[in-house]
């Protein structure tokens, strides 16, 4: 028995499908090929499927003597007749035809030696037999005695029709070796299936690596006009590289930024020296030098005496350019020299650093 769940997703993908009952079978391993159209045509009878299993339909007389009409008006086979008014199947098509009016069925009786009326069947008669059999899964006795037939003569018809090809393909058993052969195809299938998704999950990370490269690097460098990665100073690659290491690995980065390992490892060593290591380094001889009593503005004035090199030694402000403004600086300049210091003044030669009071000094 299938559950509803398994009927209605069996009956969805027959519709899907354009009514494929082997696209049905081959996606889902189920059902057998009647038990599928018995489904559809409940779900378009109903609108839905019966939650205990389909039930068997249940015609009434004026249904059947309609169908058999139609069959005999039109002059149409078993199944035009079915597939023209949706319903029934063509065994009980066929059945309700012998109740009616079994004429219609084009039947050519003799009598045979047992007085018995020997009947003869046509072609689609002998498929509706062995399909109910085989598709609708009806016993084959209780198709026999519908037919009127033993069941020899009904396994005959399904020979005739399936031939012995189609007979021992259904029957016969496989083999040691062919089962064998199809375990390896099926092992050689999983690991196939693997290799594949284990390229396109590297090929997802893959993609994954140069989205955020492409972000930090956006992020990091604040470059206008767009970045590219290939494109960019061995050191901005090192730069965002050394950001995303702790999410992927090196040799990863390093083959998207194509830059060598070498060439990293020098951008990132030239990127770690300090260039105020040594002015710092006097900065803190002179905080310590005074133990750590003075702010920022007497440190400064300190470090100025103690180094002239790159930094102001002295200045004035005034709100006119006298005499008194640049001599108050330069005195100011001169307080710090200690002795033996001659250092050489540049100016502009200006009418300021030409008078004599400037020049004295």
């Amino acid at each position: 028995m299938y559950s509803l769940d398994d009927r209605i997703r069996a009956v969805q993908l027959y519709i899907k499908s354009g009514c494929s009952e082997r696209s049905v079978i081959r996606e889902l391993g189920y059902p057998f090929p009647g038990a599928l159209r018995n489904w559809y045509k409940e779900y378009l009878r109903t609108g839905k499927l019966h939650a205990a299993g389909a039930p068997k339909p249940h015609y009434t007389e004026q249904k059947k003597i309609a169908a058999v009409s139609y069959f005999e008006t039109n002059k149409t086979t078993l199944t035009q007749t079915c597939r023209a008014l949706g319903y029934p199947s063509r065994y009980v098509l066929r059945k309700w035809i012998l109740e009616i009016n079994p004429a219609l069925l084009g039947r050519r009786a003799t009598a045979c030696i047992s007085e018995k009326t020997l009947v003869r069947y046509n072609q689609e008669e002998k498929l509706a037999a062995v399909e109910a059999m085989l598709a609708d899964r009806i016993p084959d006795y209780k198709v026999a005695a519908q037919y009127g037939v033993c069941r020899v003569t009904l396994y005959n018809w399904k020979r005739q029709l399936l031939g012995k090809d189609g007979i021992e393909a259904m029957a016969k058993k496989p083999t040691a070796a062919e089962k064998e052969a199809d375990t390896e195809q099926t092992h050689q299938t999983k690991e196939d299936l693997k290799a594949e998704i284990a390229s396109l999950q590297a090929q997802i990370q893959h993609l994954q690596m140069e989205r955020d490269a492409l972000e930090k690097a956006t992020e990091l460098l604040k470059k206008a006009g767009g970045i590219n990665l290939t494109n960019l100073e061995n050191s901005e690659k090192a730069e965002v590289i050394d950001a995303l290491r702790p999410i992927y690995r090196l040799k990863d980065l390093l083959r998207i930024f194509h830059i060598s390992k070498s060439s990293y490892y020098y951008s990132i060593h030239a990127a770690s020296k300090d260039r105020y290591a040594e002015l710092r380094e006097k900065l803190h001889s002179v905080f310590i030098s005074v133990e750590g009593r003075y702010g920022y503005r007497r440190i400064h004035a300190l470090f100025k005496r103690s180094d002239f090199d790159g930094m102001a030694v002295s200045w004035s402000i005034g709100i006119s350019p006298s005499a008194d403004l640049v001599n108050t600086m330069l005195d100011h300049a001169i307080s710090h020299l200690k002795d033996g210091e001659h250092p050489i003044i540049h100016s502009d030669r200006g009418a300021h650093y030409r008078w004599p009071g400037w020049i004295n000094r």
